[in-house]
């Protein structure tokens, strides 16, 4: 028999009303946001990405109920300025910030500013100086926490310029217990798996039986002022690169590496444990359920392919720019996305399905239809990406620099679109940019230079004209600011200045 068509109606509103999107499906109010950015983490090192390895069971559990991005990237290796892309839904190219602790313009309206306009309860807690909020970070924040003036760690040593992950979920849980009574947007950055690889032991043992002895061998470096970075018999490094204080005095033997390796994965599955305790009070405090939850890399990490080199901020290389980027809306279907991402986007997205205008420009397009419904968005057909600029912070100001008038911006950069991307350096001792192409769909590892300067390909001529356009349009936007002498000395610590 069939059903009375009032009753099909009625049925039909009742299941339009559940599936419908917007703020409706986040519950009866406004929903929270809780955003937590990992440092340094390599979307191919998490599980739900397919590693093999169960470093990331907590981020991996909010995957599952979440839209995952399998290539997203950072638009730029380094914690302060793409952390100001995330918040601001702008390219480094446009929001002028290139290098760490640099101090962002008062005129950039944030994520939180917004939230905060919007009556949210507003925290951030933070684990890295680099996100000092004496740098303007803190804008729209009620309570900005980031690391103590004594944190833990010897002077100089660069676990002393950071707040280990337990610590800083201590504060944010502290902050959340007195803070969900109204919506709030909660910020919890990790730093954790940054250098030098030092998890908890449990961690550290985890994934390797040798950990004692690999944990005492990194911290007599560490006593010695030796960082991890690019060993210095690599001919092809830039010479700023092949500096004291950023190389090993040799190359690393393979049971080296592999325990360098194994810490960075201990390290995720201790920060892991700490995102496990923020999802568990949620859940708790039936919170979870009106929640928006992103969790996101700021940038990846080089483990020692392709250079010598352990670390982020010299190379345009998938592993350091490849991050985890899960997005979880209350009431949502789960789905993998594969169209290519950027940090810039996730403003954009967030704003958009909470249905909050933002007056200020922003680059990064909303994928929120894509999340809600899967209707097609309509990406950039390509990426520019930057590395630091050597023409920002402490050192020379702005002016003609060596090599080509690209090179003298950044060292390096790179121009994605579609399958293809072009690497640019420019060594300060070499008179012309050098190239690198990689098929990315065919050779995703970046094993196989196709760039060849006697027979450029239309893809390398249309690649370099979108590199060099783009980054001569915003040699005017490079801001020269010193840094004092503190700051200095904490970036330095961290390998981040010679």
């Amino acid at each position: 028999m069939s059903a009375h068509p009032a009753a099909t109606l009625v049925g039909l509103l009742v299941l339009c009303l559940f599936l419908a999107p917007g703020p409706d499906v986040f519950g009866a109010g406004r929903p929270n946001v809780l955003l937590v950015t990992l440092d340094t983490t390599r979307a191919d090192h998490i599980g739900s990405y397919g590693y093999d390895r169960d470093t990331s069971p907590a981020i991996d559990a909010v995957a599952a109920d979440a839209a995952l991005f399998s290539q997203a990237y950072s638009v730029i290796p380094l914690t302060t300025p793409a952390h100001v892309s995330i918040m601001t839904g702008l390219h480094p190219l446009k929001h002028g910030i290139y290098r760490n602790s640099q101090f962002i313009p008062e005129e950039l309206v944030t994520l939180a500013e917004l939230l905060d306009g919007r009556g949210y309860d507003t925290g951030a807690f933070v684990s890295a100086i680099v996100l000092s909020g004496r740098s303007r970070i803190d804008d729209g924040f009620d309570v900005y926490s980031d690391v103590p003036e004594s944190p833990r760690g010897a002077p100089g040593e660069p676990r002393s310029r950071m707040r280990e992950a337990d610590e800083t979920v201590d504060s944010a849980l502290g902050w959340l217990s007195r803070h969900h009574e109204q919506p709030f947007f909660l910020w919890v950055h990790l730093y954790e798996p940054h250098l030098p690889y030092i998890p908890p032991d449990a961690y550290g043992r985890r994934f390797d039986p040798a950990f004692d002895a690999y944990k005492m061998t990194i911290e007599e470096r560490l006593k010695s002022g030796e960082i991890p970075g690019p060993g210095p018999q690599d001919r092809e490094l830039p010479p700023q690169l092949r500096r004291r204080g950023m190389g090993f005095p040799r190359a690393l033997p393979p049971a080296e590496v592999a325990g360098m390796r194994h810490a960075y994965d201990g390290e995720i599955a201790y920060a892991d444990a700490q995102l496990s305790r923020v999802l568990d009070f949620l859940k708790r405090e039936q919170l979870y359920e009106n929640t928006v939850v992103v969790v996101m890399g700021d940038h990846g990490e080089m483990l020692y392919e392709k250079r010598q080199y352990f670390g982020h901020h010299h190379f345009m290389y998938e592993g350091s720019l490849k991050v985890p980027l899960i997005l979880r809306f209350p009431g949502v279907a789960a789905r993998r996305i594969d169209q290519r991402i950027t940090i810039v986007d996730v403003l954009p997205t967030l704003l958009d399905a909470l249905e909050i205008e933002n007056a200020s420009p922003m680059d990064g397009t909303s994928f929120w239809p894509l999340i809600r419904e899967g209707k097609q968005v309509d990406g950039r057909p390509y990426e520019v990406l930057v590395s630091h600029s050597r023409r920002s912070g402490p050192g020379p100001g702005p002016g003609p620099g060596p090599g080509s008038p690209d090179g003298a911006i950044f060292d390096p950069a790179a121009a994605l679109k579609d399958r293809w991307k072009l690497v640019m350096t420019s060594p300060g001792d070499q008179p012309q940019a050098t190239f690198e192409l990689y098929d990315l769909r065919s050779d995703p590892g970046e094993l196989k230079n196709l760039y060849d300067a006697e027979r450029e390909t239309p893809i390398v001529r249309e690649l370099r004209e979108l590199l060099s356009s783009a980054l001569e349009a915003t040699q005017g936007r490079i801001r020269h600011e010193p840094l004092d002498a503190a700051t200095e000395e904490r970036l330095r610590s961290l390998g981040y200045l010679p």
